[in-house]
């Protein structure tokens, strides 16, 4: 990443970099904004919210393949 910041980096180089970067970053976001908040959920409601979460994915499942159609 180094190399891409002082422009030493060629082409191809660069591009492996950026879909790396890309991964680790939609991870990182995706464990903040997923997993954090659901640890505190469950702390303070409990198993119920595995049920909420489930009708929620559920719905945006339902939601997604009517688009497809």
């Amino acid at each position: 990443m180094i190399d891409v910041l002082r422009g030493k980096a060629d082409q191809v180089e660069r591009e492996d970099i950026t879909v790396k970067l890309r991964l680790h970053c939609g991870t990182v976001l995706s464990f903040l904004f997923g997993c954090v908040p659901g640890v505190l959920a469950w702390r303070m409601v409990g198993d119920l919210s595995f049920a909420v979460a489930g009708l929620l994915l559920a719905a945006i499942a339902a939601i997604s393949m009517v688009g497809m159609f």
